[in-house]
């Protein structure tokens, strides 16, 4: 890789750190920028704006990648390589170092939608069950807590193991969860029930006396993600199911969309940059809305004959 390249590039997952992205996002973002530069063997950092050049090496390299595994590259793929170099040039644009990104010309492979899965009440059940007897006293009550938070807010992982005190706002009726910093540096703010808002400052009376995270370890220092992780891994261990933060979300997600909230409103709850992936509930609840839609169709019949 060019040496001007290079540095740009540490920069940029620099960057990804300092918003608080994964580990696991972080090495995902390296290897698939790195094997397009690398394969590209750019001369100038300039050629990154090169919407021929880039477009030449996109085709050059799903060619190379197709035959070397003997089968044609999933669409999966070919998109994870648009979707990586666009996020580093659209990083070097705003640092005005390269001009342009040509990432958003190239055409993308369609790619069918993928089911969002999501926890049955009796599994949600099974996860408090092995909360309560896997830990005891304040482990016990801040895991449990956990769970629930990201079942009434759907944060994701760094989110909530980052959220303070202070980010809590109560209202007369309900309360506000002010996300400060989520991917990609985006602010939003989650509106939470009554009934989990009262559950809420009890557990803030018994937190925010020894510090300032509305989750903290024993010490009173911030949960680390991995730590967070590795609270689901032992829940997962003892119910034999594939139980992790982000299912919790995606529960959370489809709950609003059973309740017929708008999709607008779950993409600002769920921090989305684009309503495409929010719609991916939809069609997880498709049983659900056609149901909803034949009683609907019912009441308007049986109003009109009597």
């Amino acid at each position: 890789m060019l040496q001007e390249i290079q540095e740009q590039f540490v920069l940029f997952l620099g960057s990804l750190n300092a918003r608080h992205v994964s580990p696991l996002t972080i090495q995902y973002y390296e290897a698939y920028i790195r094997r397009f530069i690398d394969h590209s063997n750019l001369q100038d950092l300039s050629e990154l704006s090169s919407m021929r050049i880039m477009e030449d090496a996109y085709n050059s390299l799903v060619s190379k990648l197709s035959q070397k595994s003997g089968a044609q590259l999933k669409p999966e793929t070919k998109r994870k390589y648009i979707k990586t170099m666009s996020r580093f040039c659209d990083w070097l644009v705003r640092r005005e170092t390269i001009l342009k990104n040509p990432f958003k010309l190239i055409e993308q492979p369609k790619v069918k939608a993928k089911k969002k899965p999501c926890l049955k009440n009796e599994e949600i059940h099974q996860i408090y069950c092995t909360t309560n007897k896997r830990w005891s006293g304040y482990l016990r009550e801040r895991n449990e807590m956990i769970i629930s938070f990201i079942l009434a807010t759907g944060l994701r992982r760094a989110e909530v193991c980052s959220m303070r005190v202070v980010d809590v706002e109560f209202r007369p009726i309900g309360a506000i969860i002010h996300v400060i910093g989520g991917k990609w540096d985006k602010d939003r703010e989650v509106f939470v029930s009554d009934q989990y808002a009262q559950a809420l400052r009890i557990w803030i009376k018994q937190v925010w006396i020894y510090s300032e995270y509305l989750f903290p370890s024993q010490r009173g220092t911030p949960l680390r993600p991995r730590g967070l992780s590795s609270v689901f891994k032992i829940i997962k261990d003892r119910t034999n199911n594939q139980i992790h933060p982000h299912l919790l979300r995606h529960t959370y997600a489809s709950t609003l969309v059973q309740k017929w909230v708008s999709l607008e409103t779950v993409r600002n709850n769920m921090g989305h940059s684009n309503l495409k992936t929010t719609s991916l509930y939809i069609s997880h609840n498709e049983e659900i809305h056609l149901d909803e839609m034949r009683k609907t169709e019912r009441r308007f019949w049986m109003y009109l004959l009597a």
